[in-house]
C-alpha cells in the first residue's frame, strides 16, 4: 500500500491518512475506517485508566493509549497464556473484557486429554481391541469408551481382579494391548494411567491444538470519581458472561465442568468495586514563552561570538 497525509477539510490541526491499495489504484482506505487505525498517541488530556475512559469505538478497540486493561479486570490474571484481556465496544460504550478456554471440549471431533474417544475414535474400533474381550458391542459414551456390551472376561469378575471385564478398559496392570497414550489417536506421548478399572488419558499430551474460544466475560464499568482529589480512581461494574457460537447450547460444550467455571468466575465477579492508582499527569514543559525567549537569548550569543571571530580574524 501506499499512502499521503492530506489536510482535514476544516483549516484545523487535524490530518487524515488515505491509503491506495497497490494492486487495485482504484480502492482507497481513509485512516477513520477500522481496519486502518493509524495511531497517533493518546488524543485524550487526562489520559484513560480504565477502558470505560474511552469514547469512541476505534479508540476502545484499539486501546489507542495502551491502558494496562488487567487494572480494569482486578480479579482476573490477565498473565494466564490463555486468558485474552481487552476494550471492546458494546452496546455504544468501551467496556472491558476477557476470554478464555480456548481448548477442546466433549464432542469437539477431537480426543483431548481426559478423554478416551471423541467422534473419530481413532485406531481402537472394536472391543477385541481392549484385551480380554472376543466380541460384542464397543460405544463412546461422554467422550469415554463403554465396554458394557463387551463380550468375554470371567463370569463374575470385578475391578481388580486382574481381568478386563464388561464395563472395564483396564484392570490393574493388565492392560494389553493398549500400553501408553500413543495408542488413542491423536496423542503422542505422556503417561497413561488406569484408575477405577478405566483408563486415564489426563496426563496424556500431543493432541490437536484446538482453537475454540468458550466465551467472553464483559464488564460494563461505572465511576463518579476523578484522579484530581487522592489520585486513586474507585469504580465498580457489573458482570455478563456470553457464550461463543463455537460454544453453543447443541454440544456439550457449555456443561464441560471447565467451562462452566470460567462462567462461574465471571458471574462471581458481578457489583464488585475496586480503587486503582492513576498514573501520575505531570505537564512536561516543551516550548513554551521562556523557552522561546531562552532560544532568542542562545542565537543571539551564538551571532555575537561569530562577529567577535570575525573581527578577531581580521586583526590579525
Amino acid at each position: 500500500m501506499s499512502g499521503t497525509w492530506t489536510a482535514g477539510p476544516i483549516h484545523d490541526n487535524e490530518y487524515h491518512f488515505v491509503a491506495k491499495v497497490v494492486a487495485n489504484p482504484d480502492k482507497s482506505v481513509p485512516s477513520s475506517e477500522p481496519d486502518l487505525l493509524v495511531l497517533a498517541g493518546c488524543p485524550y488530556d487526562p489520559e484513560p485508566v480504565i477502558c470505560s475512559g474511552y469514547t469512541t469505538e476505534p479508540h476502545c478497540n484499539s486501546n489507542i493509549c495502551e491502558i494496562d486493561v488487567q487494572d480494569s479486570i482486578p480479579g482476573v490474571d490477565c498473565s494466564d497464556p490463555s486468558i485474552t484481556c481487552e476494550c471492546v465496544w458494546d452496546d455504544n460504550e468501551c467496556k472491558a473484557s476477557w476470554g478464555g478456554g480456548d481448548g477442546g471440549y466433549c464432542g469437539d471431533g477431537n480426543i483431548d486429554s481426559g478423554e478416551q474417544c471423541d467422534v473419530d475414535w481413532g485406531s481402537i474400533t472394536n472391543c477385541s481391541d481392549f484385551d480380554d474381550f472376543t466380541g460384542g458391542s464397543l460405544s463412546c459414551v461422554d467422550c469415554q469408551f463403554n465396554t458394557s456390551l463387551c463380550t468375554g472376561g470371567v463370569d463374575g469378575g470385578y475391578c481388580g481382579d486382574g481381568v478386563i471385564n464388561p464395563g472395564e478398559t483396564c484392570d490393574g496392570i493388565e492392560w494389553e494391548p493398549i500400553t501408553n497414550c500413543g495408542d488413542f489417536d491423536d496423542f503422542t506421548g505422556g503417561i497413561l494411567m488406569c484408575a477405577d478399572c478405566q483408563f486415564d488419558t489426563s496426563q496424556c499430551a500431543g493432541g490437536p491444538e484446538a482453537d475454540v474460544n468458550i466465551g467472553t466475560c464483559i464488564y460494563t464499568q461505572s465511576t463518579d470519581d476523578t484522579c484530581d482529589d487522592d489520585n486513586f480512581l474507585t469504580f465498580s461494574w457489573t458482570t455478563e458472561w456470553i457464550w461463543s457460537g463455537e460454544c453453543d447450547a447443541t454440544s456439550t460444550c457449555q456443561s464441560q465442568p471447565q467451562n462452566l467455571a470460567l462462567k462461574t468466575e465471571c458471574d462471581n465477579d458481578d457489583g464488585l468495586t475496586d480503587s486503582i492508582e492513576c498514573p501520575a499527569q505531570i505537564p512536561l514543559p516543551f516550548f513554551n514563552i521562556y523557552s522561546f525567549v531562552a532560544t532568542l537569548i542562545i542565537i543571539a550569543l551564538i551571532y555575537v561570538i561569530l562577529i567577535l571571530r570575525k573581527e578577531k580574524r581580521k586583526k590579525q
